[in-house]
């Protein structure tokens, strides 16, 4: 079975149920993060910026795993992040100490899942939007990194919770995938309208590539 197929098993069928599993060899850990303390980060003035992105990076990534899996369903609802923030706001309360991943995970699988229609209605962030946000100065660089962060923290999460690795080998050049989509861009300028986490994941999974099974 193809690590896509059992992404969507663990995004939609909800076979694989939450567990502490050992981390995949060569694949990056996450930072695991309890959830109440992220919630409480994120309450912060000069924290919500950076909160935003994460969540975005994370809904963006889950969002793609759904879309190029063919799966029956895709996000929808009210996702607007400030009110994801809030949602999130109020799980952590009910589960404090468990990781951000996974809460953040439950919460999107719980209340904004629905059968997918012709009309996408989840738009994630563009290449060309978010690169152009990566060269924007400190304060964009930092939101940037922060979108990394929340994309890289799903594939971590699901590869735990799954034991399929996505990525394999030296996992420091994974802090490059905005510098590889800025990359990709740079050479074809008609790949600002593709979903940003498509064209990162592609550039990782073509320089971090895991052994096919036999």
């Amino acid at each position: 079975m193809s690590y896509l197929l059992l992404w969507l098993v663990f995004i939609v069928g909800g076979v694989v149920e939450f567990a502490t599993v050992p981390k995949a060899q060569g694949q990056a850990s996450s930072h695991h993060i309890p959830a109440g303390g992220q919630a409480l980060a994120c309450k912060y003035p000069d924290e919500q910026s950076d909160c935003k992105m994460f969540i975005a990076g994370f809904t963006d990534m889950m969002n793609l795993m759904l879309v190029d899996g063919e799966s029956s369903k895709m996000l929808c609802g009210n996702l607007d992040t400030p009110d994801l923030i809030a949602e999130f706001d109020e799980e952590a309360r009910k589960t404090p100490q468990a990781d951000t991943d996974e809460v953040l995970f439950r919460l999107l699988k719980t209340n904004h899942l629905c059968e997918r229609k012709p009309a996408q209605f989840y738009r994630p962030t563009t290449a060309g939007e978010l690169n152009d946000l990566c060269h924007s100065g400190d304060v964009g660089f930092q939101l940037c990194s922060e979108y990394q962060g929340g994309f890289l923290e799903f594939i971590f999460f699901t590869s735990e919770q799954t034991k399929v690795q996505v990525l394999c080998g030296d996992m420091r050049i994974v802090s490059n995938a905005t510098v590889m989509l800025s990359n990709a861009l740079d050479a074809d300028y008609k790949l600002r309208q593709k979903p940003a986490v498509s064209l990162m994941l592609g550039a990782l999974q073509q320089r971090l590539p895991c052994p096919k099974s036999p």
